[in-house]
């Protein structure tokens, strides 16, 4: 019987429907770090083993969204991708590090020679960007010095960038300790003409934007200080100007010169992210920052086991309504959400400081009355998931072991999620794979439906 059967051949996956074919691309080229200077090149490979791949890949703008380009990047690459997205909005990344440099072996001599070739490097490039500044939407610029930010910044602007909404500049942090003996590094200041459009902006890694910047349109600001001082007088200039700012990111901002002055309103703010090492040299900033429209907060906390440099923050927590909590030390967790009791989602990074809100709430020694979402951003125990939600009335979402847990992704609806069902008497538990994708999928497919934590900081709003 057996041997009378048609062997099972099978099937080629070129037989499969062109449309379900272009989303497998779009999915397999999504990069597989959330890093913006590192981006897969799998539509590069596909586009080469055969003619039909290509004409898929060719066909495919949404695969051509995030073009990235380094020092060794051939203009005539530049303007293919450019053809291929066909008009769509690009995110054009600039990787201007100079990878032959290894620390350790740097002269003085890097001032000349590097600005020389970063002359040399916009010269060759910003032609051919500038012939398709109207797809450009995004500008994400890393490298190795201001100067060389600055400058690419400029010419870039000054010839285009008409669309540009979003735009993040990066120093490295590896960069910085052993180029603190030059004077660009030592400076460590941006001074850019105001770019009218920008909607959000990123900077890490570099002190702060000169004199000359205001930000009357901007709705997001991502600050990464990386430990260095930055001028009080210039920031709160800068922020005073953004009075349509709904979004504020700040990690490890030190302004030594902010004691004793007048707070500083943001009137429009309503999500504030603030991660500090909870010592005072990076909390003092809080003292002179007043946001009253504030509604989602996120606290990242690496260091410390009091609350007292974040006292400030108590005159905002009764109307908080979305907490994220990042917090090493689970007695900060204790003191923290003994304060913020009107709050309706609450986000946990750490095992640690789960299992102390857990057994807080099972024990109903924190009464959080309108709490109805606990969100895990770490794998849980079952046992620990399925008591807390029969004791408090929340539902829970939490990863398990078999999925990635990151701080810069879109969550899908098919978490595993814990319920306590109204209508029965019993626990009822769904148990499903969850699934994460990076960040970019909204841009490359827009037509996905995906839910978006709005706790989780990512680099534009």
């Amino acid at each position: 019987m057996e041997s009378r059967m048609p062997a099972i051949k099978p099937a080629s996956v070129n037989s499969l429907p062109l449309e379900l074919l272009s989303i497998i691309f779009i999915i397999a080229n999504l990069p597989l770090s959330r890093h913006f200077w590192l981006f897969a090149d799998f539509k590069l490979v596909a586009s080469r083993v055969c003619r039909y791949w290509r004409t898929i890949v060719d066909g495919t703008s949404a695969l051509w969204t995030a073009l990235p380009v380094t020092r060794g990047t051939s203009p005539d690459f530049v303007d293919y991708y450019f053809r291929r997205a066909n008009g769509a909005a690009i995110e054009v990344c600039i990787n201007m590090q100079s990878f032959s440099l290894m620390p350790g072996r740097v002269s003085d001599m890097r001032q000349t020679v590097e600005l020389k070739d970063v002359h040399t490097f916009c010269d060759t490039i910003l032609p051919v960007l500038s012939r398709h500044d109207d797809s450009i939407r995004r500008l994400l610029v890393k490298g190795d010095s201001v100067d060389d930010i600055q400058h690419f910044v400029r010419s870039f602007t000054s010839s285009g960038g008409r669309r540009l909404t979003q735009l993040a500049m990066y120093i490295p942090r590896r960069w910085m300790q052993h180029f603190t003996h030059l004077e660009p590094l030592a400076n460590n200041e941006l001074d850019l003409p105001p770019i009218l459009n920008i909607k959000a902006l990123v900077l890490a890694g570099i002190r702060f934007l000169g004199p000359t910047a205001t930000f009357a349109s901007l709705t997001s600001l991502h600050l990464t200080g990386l430990f260095l001082p930055v001028s009080w007088h210039l920031l709160s200039r800068a922020l005073a100007s953004a009075s349509m700012l709904r979004k504020l990111v700040m990690f490890n901002i030190n302004c030594p010169d902010c004691d004793g002055v007048a707070p500083l309103s943001l009137p429009s703010l309503e999500i504030f992210v603030f991660g500090s090492s909870g010592r005072d040299y990076d909390t003092r900033i809080l003292k002179v920052l007043e946001f009253p429209a504030v509604s989602i907060l996120t606290l990242r906390v690496v260091g410390g086991n009091t609350m007292s440099p974040f006292l400030p923050l108590k005159k905002v927590l009764s109307h908080i309504r979305c907490v994220r909590l990042g917090f090493r030390h689970p007695m900060f967790v204790t003191d923290f959400l003994a304060v913020a009791r009107n709050i309706e989602t609450l986000v946990l990074e750490t095992p640690e400081t789960f299992r102390t809100v857990s057994a807080l709430l099972i024990g109903k020694a924190l009464e959080l009355p309108r709490l109805k979402l606990v969100e895990a951003l770490c794998v849980v125990e079952d046992d620990v998931a399925r008591t807390l939600v029969s004791a408090v009335n929340v539902e829970l979402f939490a990863p398990t072991s078999l999925s990635f847990v990151d701080t810069d992704i879109f969550y899908g609806r098919e978490r595993q999620h814990w319920y306590l069902d109204p209508t029965e008497t019993v626990l009822s538990t769904r148990l499903t794979i969850p699934f994460v994708v990076p960040c970019n999928l909204v841009a490359a497919w827009p037509d996905v439906q995906l839910e978006r934590n709005p706790l989780i900081p990512s680099m534009f709003v």
